[in-house]
């Protein structure tokens, strides 16, 4: 009667089953191989993501809940959705992407609750990674076919850009991109100790009157400040060095900023101030500004709208006279991001985020059965029925792009309206999935045929390829 009684009804599921003596294990399984390493640079963005164990997982206890992959040490972490599999006979969960990983940035996968077969519970682990690096070290920017201006990049040891100059004029020598140059602006960058971008000063030329030499003068700072996890919390601009006449101290000139509030990985609000009050001082209480931004996501943590207020008479963030400016709205589906649709007025009720809202322009995403983006078509305008959201509203803009095997984009063909082609952007690539050049062109050459050699140049990068 005993083992009858307990034989019946449902056993508890994988995850709060105590360890099963008859399987003679109460170990917790254990990692014994994972792709990429933990702590790897320069992982090729193609690179699969695998997990192996020693031992057979309870495949059911193998989810979206407990395998994560996360940007992290950004400025905006966040979550990538991608598609999660275990292999029972190599005892591997592989972690698939829509799309290739993004190149420079620190990854996190995040490892749960699994259990073997015995009902051992994994103690959880993270194993870190970043991509490679793969900068843009050139652009150059065409008008009519011919240059008009050249953005040249300097990288720091680790590959990350140092400083960048500007450049809008050949020099004496009348021939475009070599040393003589005549460069416009320069920006300089500042790395923390989490690699993330934490001071740009832009400067101006010194007393020999030419930008780019030891003597040029800062004549603005962005700062930006970070918390503990990686979280932008604040970026400030300087417009000043203050009495000290040093810049990068307590007493600079502030210009504006903004601050950045977040839940999680999730940023929720944005404020932006350009006045220090009445008080006449920064960082205090009574700092005013213009507008706020809002932000609200659903249960998988995508973002869901955005709100944008203006703060009203008083230009404090969050009081009873804030005013609502627009809304922008994002929707999903199996796949992915689906539609985002703007909304710039109120409608007949006079209330915002109600159904009569007005819209000013939306987007569609169209994406094959795998999850890649072959389309994205911006609408301006309702059509003939005079309804927005519908089949036959007018089609501003419409991109389509190709890929390789690989997944990498090869080429984004942009069409203005029913005009026909405005754009054409191609991209090639190494075996590691970096980039060796892109190049935009904004008309077909003399053969009057796109994606050929003669085609007429709006821009071409070249990219760093050692880091």
């Amino acid at each position: 009667m005993l083992l009858a009684a307990a034989s019946c009804g449902d056993p508890p599921p994988p995850s709060t089953r105590p360890p099963d003596a008859s399987f003679g294990d109460f170990q917790p399984p254990r990692v014994i191989a994972a792709e990429p390493d933990d702590r790897e640079t320069a992982v090729s963005v193609l690179t699969p993501i695998t997990v192996t164990f020693e031992e057979p997982l309870v495949a059911a206890s193998v989810t979206s809940s407990t395998v994560e992959l996360r940007i992290t040490g950004d400025e905006a972490p966040q979550v990538v959705i991608g598609d999660v599999s275990y292999d029972d006979a190599t005892h591997t969960i592989r972690f698939t992407p829509p799309e290739p990983l993004l190149h420079g940035r620190h990854y996190s996968l995040v490892l749960g609750d699994f259990t073997d077969l015995a009902g051992n519970v994994f103690v959880g682990q993270t194993i870190a990674f970043t991509t490679s690096i793969n900068e843009t070290t050139k652009l150059v920017t065409y008008t009519g076919g011919a240059i008009s201006e050249w953005l040249g990049a300097t990288l720091d040891a680790n590959g990350r850009v140092r400083s960048t100059l500007r450049y809008d004029a050949p020099g004496a020598d009348g021939v475009w991109l070599t040393a003589d140059d005549h460069p416009v602006q320069r920006l300089d960058f500042a790395r923390t100790s989490v690699d993330l971008v934490g001071d740009v000063r832009e400067y101006g030329p010194g007393a020999d009157g030419a930008l780019g030499t030891a003597d040029d003068v800062v004549m603005t700072l962005e700062r930006r400040r970070f918390d503990s996890t990686g979280r932008e919390t604040d970026d400030a601009i300087y417009i000043g060095a203050g009495p000290d006449g040093t810049w990068a101290t307590a007493d600079d000139v502030t210009g504006s900023y903004q601050t950045k509030g977040w839940m999680d990985l999730s940023r929720i609000q944005l404020s932006f101030i350009d006045s220090p009050g009445t008080d006449g001082m920064w960082r205090t209480g009574d700092d005013a500004g213009p507008s706020w931004h809002g932000y609200t996501y659903d249960t998988r943590a995508r973002l869901v709208r955005e709100i944008v207020r203006s703060t009203g008479a008083d230009r404090f963030a969050g009081t009873n006279d804030d005013e609502i400016l627009s809304h922008i709205d994002r929707t999903y589906d199996a796949l992915g991001l689906a539609r985002v649709i703007v909304y710039n007025a109120v409608g007949a009720d006079g209330t915002w985020l109600t159904d009569d809202d007005v819209v000013e322009r939306w987007q569609r995403i169209e994406r094959d059965e795998t999850g890649l983006v072959v389309a994205t078509i911006e609408l301006a305008a309702p059509g003939p029925d005079g309804t927005w959201l519908t089949d036959d509203d007018a089609i501003s803009q419409r991109a389509v792009y190709a890929y390789a095997a690989s997944r990498l984009r090869t080429s984004l063909t942009v069409f203005s309206g029913t005009d026909g082609i405005a754009t054409v952007t191609t991209t090639t690539y190494d075996d590691k999935g970096n980039r060796t050049d892109e190049r935009r062109a904004s008309a077909p050459g003399p053969d009057a045929t796109w994606g050929t050699a003669d085609d007429v140049l709006e821009s071409r990068s070249e990219f760093d390829l050692a880091h």
